[in-house]
């Protein structure tokens, strides 16, 4: 019974103490930021995800050498991948302000186990990193948005294990700090740009969840048509949250109106169907609330409004719902927060 219970985590060596600012959780591993803005991580690390330029699994947080000498802002895991931004170097850094969500995935499952740097340890790349986005782990889907996939693509650029400059996205970071803000779904990535207007996705897009019109994977960043919006506002159209799942993405704009797109087999996206939608689909019933928090499963969503209302939408098998019961819902249905105390 021991090793189910919660347990205190003892600061990597040769650290006494360590203070986490920001945590973002994979499938299978987790990636800390600290508070003077260091990036430890820890878990599976088959795909590289872990950033430490090998794929040996951590049962430890280890820090991400590569990662040590830029102020790092934001950081979010998908199944397997990891991406972060950087906006300078790290000397004189503020405080990061933009929390990652911990998001259940769907993804190969690996036993953790620590062990010594492998073979295949890829050379110290010359000269520190600068300011932009950089990704790491699995690239299978283009989740790391590192460009065209050619015809001939080996396992080498399908596995990252070290940071890498997502260069079309590095664009968006300047010397006043950046616009953007990102968030990983299972095996795709969403990022958000120019004053939170532009939306850009790339990945996997088997389910329609890039939301471009197609179910292709894509390996660079492709820009969301929103016009599904009904406003003509632009400030209304603006982007104020962000969400994926294992297989769906969810916004909320400034006019409070939600779009959703994806995977939608367990009625997911809330749009009252379970078909897959590969643009975005305007979620009616959610539509013209004050949503302040929006958080996605593999195959369910739940949604928080201003005023503590709480709804709930999708794969319910578990009772991951909070519904006493384990009917799925295929449009938001409110949950009963009474029943939560006795």
């Amino acid at each position: 019974m021991d090793q189910l219970q919660p347990c205190r985590l003892d600061p990597p060596l040769p650290l006494l103490s360590w203070k986490v600012e920001l945590i973002a959780c994979g499938y299978a591993h987790t990636v800390f930021l600290t508070h003077d803005l260091s990036v430890y991580s820890c878990g599976a690390n088959s795909w590289g995800q872990l950033g430490l330029g090998d794929t040996d699994d951590r049962n430890r947080p280890c820090k991400v050498e590569r990662l040590s000498k830029v102020a790092v802002r934001q950081l979010d895991c998908g199944a397997a991948h990891t991406m972060v931004v950087c906006d300078g170097a790290r000397e004189g850094a503020a405080r990061p302000a933009v929390p990652a969500p911990a998001i259940e995935e769907l993804g190969p499952s690996t036993e953790l186990s620590g062990s010594e740097e492998s073979p295949d340890e890829e050379p110290d790349e010359p000269g520190p990193l600068g300011p932009g986005v950089y990704g790491f782990g699995r690239n299978k889907e283009g989740q790391l948005g590192l460009g065209p996939r050619s015809a001939n693509m080996v396992l080498n650029d399908q596995i990252q294990r070290k940071p890498v400059l997502v260069e079309t996205l590095s664009q968006y970071i300047t010397e006043k700090g950046s616009d953007i803000e990102l968030r990983c779904g299972g095996y795709h990535t969403a990022v958000l740009v120019q004053e939170r207007t532009k939306l850009l996705t790339f990945g996997q897009n088997c389910y329609g969840q890039l939301g471009l019109g197609d179910v292709e994977d894509r390996f660079e960043p492709g820009e969301v048509d929103l016009s599904a919006c009904p406003s003509d506002s632009p400030a209304d159209r603006a982007i104020d949250i962000l969400a994926c799942g294992g297989g769906h993405t969810m916004v909320v704009t400034h006019g409070n109106t939600v779009l959703a797109f994806g995977r939608n087999n367990r009625g997911q996206l809330g749009v009252g169907d379970l078909d897959h939608h590969g643009e975005p689909s305007l979620v009616t019933k959610l539509c013209g609330m004050d949503i302040v928090q929006v958080e996605c499963g593999s195959k369910h969503t739940i949604v928080l409004t201003r005023s503590n209302e709480l709804f709930a939408i999708g794969r319910n098998t578990e009772g991951q719902l909070g519904m006493g019961e384990v009917e799925q819902q295929p449009e938001p249905k409110a949950v009963d927060a009474s029943q939560w105390i006795p």
